[in-house]
């Protein structure tokens, strides 16, 4: 009995832990949205940890738990040849759109939007979120280990003007977008806890 007790204590424990994790990191997310180029390169770098560790990440193991349906709205996406060398779409949203552009999807399927192409490779919001957190210091740092990690550098820095801050700008739209579809859970776990959250 007293091992199944303890065994219960360290599973609540664990998860109160994860929890915490999570409500720190939408926080440090809506903090960083407004801030600088580092602010969000480090933004990735917890969104990486919250959406892409596989069965390990921080949304998977706190939401367990809970089953809530994380889902966004988004405009949809905008069609585009695929033998066009350069394209992005923009995810700003703005209140005078005809609501009909937009559609609800899953948090995955909205981290799956393609947002560039570049010469033969197509970006995902998922690939920028990591390359900028793997390659450009938020996580790792260093050159591009794969060939469309390195298209993406040379997008970045050398051969487009005015590409990074497009996708900074696109960064702290999805920010938004994220923060606003965790709510639901981000209020839940806080109305299990004290009125200030708890953590």
């Amino acid at each position: 009995m007293l091992k199944e007790e303890y065994k219960k204590h360290v599973a609540e424990a664990r998860q109160f832990f994860y929890e915490s994790m999570l409500l720190r990191s939408i926080d440090e997310l809506r903090q960083r949205r407004f801030g600088d180029r580092f602010d969000l390169i480090m933004s990735c770098g917890i969104m990486r940890h919250l959406f892409f560790d596989g069965g390990r990440s921080l949304l998977h193991l706190v939401n367990k738990k809970y089953r809530i349906k994380i889902k966004v709205k988004v405009k949809k996406q905008e069609k585009h040849d695929d033998f066009e060398t350069l394209w992005f779409i923009s995810l700003k949203q703005h209140p005078e759109d005809d609501q009909n552009l937009y559609v609800e999807q899953t948090i995955h399927k909205f981290l799956s939007t393609r947002i560039c192409r570049y010469i033969k490779h197509v970006y995902t919001l998922e690939d920028i979120i990591k390359y900028t957190a793997n390659i450009m210091g938020a996580i790792h740092s260093g050159i591009g280990g794969t060939d469309k990690e390195q298209f993406f550098l040379d997008l970045m820095f050398r051969l487009v003007p005015f590409a990074d801050k497009i996708f900074f700008f696109e960064l702290t739209t999805a920010i938004e977008i994220i923060c606003e579809s965790l709510k639901p859970l981000e209020e839940l776990i806080k109305s299990e806890r004290t009125p200030t959250g708890g953590l």
